[in-house]
């Protein structure tokens, strides 16, 4: 294994740019940015990044300044406006820190953190633009390739082109990466440092001279300083085109920003990168980064390493791993000679070889680098060995089970077997590849294992057997006889999967099934032997036979008799259900019949003794078969009509109500007629006589079904119906006036005992003449109600028009709640309308009701407060019973 030890210097960055502009904060500060993007209608995102050195070099622990101060200038000079960024909105990251060289290990101790000020303010357009500067103080002192850089702060601008200068708007190009934090000594660096510009402008790239801004005794001026700006002072040897100690020296591509070179001292230094933006040929803006390279020794960190061979016969594949340390790149050859494509860049490669054998394979880590490491190994390739079990094959040898099996899989020739078979099997070893008929001991789980050797490589196959137990054939013995020619076979086998029956006709040949449980049809009666086999997967068959007697169908039974009534009762029967002619007949009627039992199969006249409902069984004996059937008779009560109805006498209309107290097993219907032309066919219905007199009423009930009888009953002058009294008066007059609302009552009814009277302004008399004062105007009815010695009663009308009105109106009142005189109510007669409002003396309306019954208690429109003692107005507009108006006015 060779090594390769190459010194290189480390370098970080501080980076500033102007519309990326640099940013440093005393000598904490590693780079920064500004630049500006236009949002449209005049409105600009200033960006301003600030980066910080955060390890141990910041030995104060210098952090972020709380505010960054952006300058806003015309093109004379004079400040538009100072732009201060806060940093608690900004966004802080820690920047991540990495060699651009694979060949070396970065310093532990490299820390860099970002922070992001953003702001947007509208700049309208003005001739020749704005400028935005931020000035910070001051780099590290450390920096060796300028004067005093201690004392050296740094400037970041851009210029935001006027409408005299650039016809649209512009955005600053924005650089797309951070330099690396470090580079090492004699090592290559290399460098994207190339921007994007939002508008599509040409952008051409150069190294330039950072400028000096601020100073120790003001390190963050608030506002900065306008332009011109100085440049800072380079140390002896060292330029803009020559920033670095190098070889080759720096350079800049100028149409990529592409940096490459190789530093060949220690120390820091500070680089300038300069982009001019060209819009159609024209140079509009021109923008710098500044930033700081810090180079140191490196150490070489790269080693190439294959892990020994550890398994052998994997066959002609290998899954190669790659056990270098802090390689990037790496190149493999396998060592193949049967080919020149044995070679691969894949880290950790598959590589499949073309034939068995040994072969070097070496791997290079990081080729092409000074740094590059190389590592071999001895890999030797045999047959991949993977034996497979096929089968087991089954075949049934003489009613014995046995099993093959094959050896499969990948092997050779020159391959060794060796089986192994559980206890208890015909043969427990093999030699051979395929083994035939091995007898395994029984029903249960088994485990055949097969190892295969070849050029010393062994590979090992198991397989897991399942003897299923033995089918055993199960018919299930005949319990139904004398059932027909058809038979459904009953199957109650074990173990088995598939059935072969045969019935067991001679010389039919399709007297077979496959069937569970199939049914079959005999073509005539007799005895019949049938087999049935079973089978199942892996096992030998099973086989049983039964004989089965087959005869006619026996299936006794006999029509059902309808039910009969008891008087007069008798049955007769029909015993069916049997084709045989010496078919033997015993009928059971039970105690209550005569005779009780019978063996004729069509006996008649059978008679039960009382009513009820009677089992009735049939049973037929044929062919050794014995079979019954039961079913019952009802024997049905004979109906009881009867009726028991009671003398019913009242006034009109009359609610007289019928008793019915009739029995029957069957629904009984009835016919009544009431006497005086209506009927109804309701059990015991409710009748209801509007007219006098004296009312015959007849029934008939009947029964349709079971017992059917009809019989009538007749109840002669059984419902009186009262004469009722005729309702009359005279009242004299029938109009008077309200003054004088007196009226005379004169009883002129027939028949009647009794008189009350019942007046529509709420009053009432008892007398049956007499005379009746009304109480207010209008027309009034009178109701007459009269009664005879029987409770009967009618009714007469009479009405009364009381004409005129009257209005009284008292004129004072004390509202002091004791109860005398406390409200103020006029009391009006005779009216249908009322009006009344409330007036004080300076005509403002205080109360005001529309309703005859409702007073003035004194207060003012309902409030809580009550009026003055003193004189109020009223007025009071009325409406008579015949809607002619009045009004009155007056004092209270």
């Amino acid at each position: 294994m060779r090594f390769f030890s190459v010194s290189m210097q480390k370098i970080l960055i501080t980076l500033f740019t102007v519309c990326l502009p640099w940013i440093a904060s005393a000598t904490h500060i590693v780079g920064g940015e500004l630049y500006y993007t236009y949002l449209g209608n005049n409105q600009y995102l200033i960006t301003l990044k600030v980066y910080r050195d955060c390890g141990p070099a910041n030995v104060n622990g210098t952090g972020f300044d709380d505010e960054a101060s952006v300058g806003i200038f015309y093109s004379s000079g004079a400040m538009h406006m100072n732009l201060g960024m806060d940093l608690f909105n900004a966004e802080v990251n820690f920047v991540p820190v990495q060699l651009e060289n694979p060949c070396f290990i970065l310093p532990p101790d490299v820390c860099v953190e970002e922070a992001v000020y953003e702001d947007i303010v509208n700049l309208p357009p003005t001739n020749g633009g704005y400028d935005l500067v931020y000035q910070r103080c001051c780099r590290n002192p450390s920096i060796i390739n300028i004067i005093n850089p201690q004392d050296a702060g740094a400037t970041f601008y851009t210029h935001i082109p006027g409408p005299d200068e650039l016809t649209g708007n512009n955005s600053c190009p924005v650089f797309q990466s951070f330099p690396p934090v470090a580079l090492c000594t004699n090592a290559e660096f290399f460098f994207d440092h190339g921007a994007v510009d939002p508008d599509g402008d040409d952008l051409v790239y150069s190294f330039c001279t950072p400028k000096h801004g601020a100073s120790p005794d003001f390190p963050a001026p608030t506002p900065p300083d306008p332009p011109p700006f100085a440049n800072v002072t380079w140390a002896a040897g060292y330029s803009a085109a020559y920033p670095i100690d190098s070889n080759p020296a720096f350079t800049i591509d100028p149409a990529t920003g592409y940096i490459t070179g190789t530093p060949t001292q220690p120390g820091q230094y500070v680089i300038g990168v300069c982009v001019s933006e060209y819009r159609n040929g024209v140079l509009i803006n021109s923008i710098s980064r500044d930033f700081q390279f810090n180079v140191t020794i490196c150490d070489p960190n790269i080693i190439a390493a294959i892990p020994e061979q550890t398994q052998l016969c994997n066959g002609l594949t290998f899954d190669f791993t790659n056990t270098s340390v802090n390689a990037q790149d790496f190149l493999w050859d396998f060592g193949d000679p049967a080919t020149d494509q044995d070679f691969s860049t894949d880290p950790s490669p598959t590589y499949t070889y073309s034939d068995t054998g040994t072969y070097v394979v070496t791997l290079i880590a990081n080729p092409g680098w000074p740094c590059a490491d190389t590592a071999t190994q001895i890999y030797q390739a045999f047959p991949l060995v993977e034996p497979d079990i096929i089968g087991p094959d089954f075949e049934c040898l003489n009613g014995v089970p046995t099993y093959s099996f094959h050896a499969g899989g990948s092997y050779q020739d020159e391959a060794e077997f060796q089986w192994t078979f559980p206890a208890g099997s015909s043969v427990t070893s093999s030699t051979a590849e395929n083994p035939p008929g091995i007898e395994l001991p029984g029903e249960g789980g088994y485990q055949v294992s097969l190892t295969i050797v070849e050029n010393t490589c062994e590979g090992e196959a198991t397989i897991d057997v399942e003897v299923p137990p033995d089918p055993q054939a199960i018919i299930t013995p005949q319990e139904l006889f004398c059932d027909g020619l058809t038979f459904q076979f009953v199957n109650n086998s074990q173990n088995a999967t598939t059935y072969y029956w045969d019935f067991g006709v001679p010389w039919l040949g399709e007297d077979f099934s496959e069937e569970f449980e199939p049914e079959y049809t005999y073509g005539d009666t007799g005895v019949y032997t049938v087999t049935l086999t079973a089978f199942a997967d892996l096992t030998c068959p099973d086989e049983i036979s039964a004989d089965f007697s087959i005869y006619t169908l026996l299936d006794p039974y006999f029509p059902p008799n309808d039910p009969q009534c008891f008087e007069g009762n008798a049955f007769s029967f029909e015993a069916m259900g049997t084709e045989d002619s010496q078919a033997q007949y015993l009928w059971n009627f039970g105690e209550m019949a005569a005779p009780g039992l019978s063996t004729s199969a069509n006996p008649s006249n059978i008679q039960f003794s009382e009513p009820g409902t009677f089992p009735v069984e049939l049973t037929i004996s044929e062919n050794g078969c014995v079979k019954s059937y039961e079913d019952e008779v009802q024997v049905i009560p004979n109906p009881e009509f009867a009726f028991f109805q009671d003398f019913q006498a009242g006034c009109p209309p009359f609610y007289a109500h019928f008793v019915d107290s009739s029995m029957a097993e069957t629904t009984i219907f009835y016919s009544w007629d009431f006497g005086d032309g209506s009927t109804s066919t309701q059990a015991e219905p409710t009748h209801i006589y509007h007219s006098p007199g004296t009312y015959d009423v007849s029934v008939t009930a009947y029964t349709l079904s079971g017992c059917v009888e009809e019989e009538t009953f007749n109840f002669n002058d059984i419902v009186l119906v009262y004469t009722p009294p005729i309702a009359d008066l005279d009242v004299e007059p029938q109009q008077v006036d309200i003054l004088q609302a007196d009226v005379y009552i004169t009883n002129e009814s027939l028949g009647s005992i009794d008189c009350q009277y019942y007046m529509s302004d709420g009053g009432s008399m008892e007398e049956c003449d007499g005379w009746y004062s009304f109480s207010d105007g209008g027309a009034f009815e009178i109701l007459q109600i009269v009664t005879d010695i029987h409770g009967c009663q009618d009714t007469a009308k009479s009405t009364v028009l009381v004409n005129g009105h009257t209005l009284y109106i008292p004129n004072s009142f004390t509202p002091n709640n004791d109860g005398i005189n406390d409200v103020f109510l006029p009391i009006a007669l005779g009216v249908s309308s009322f009006h009344m409002t409330i007036y004080d003396r300076w005509g403002t309306v205080i109360f005001e009701s529309f309703d005859r019954d409702t007073p003035w208690v004194g207060d003012v429109r309902g409030g809580d407060h009550f009026a003055q003692d003193g004189q109020y107005i009223y007025h009071v507009v009325i409406e008579d019973q015949l809607k002619y108006p009045y009004e009155y006015t007056g004092h209270v």
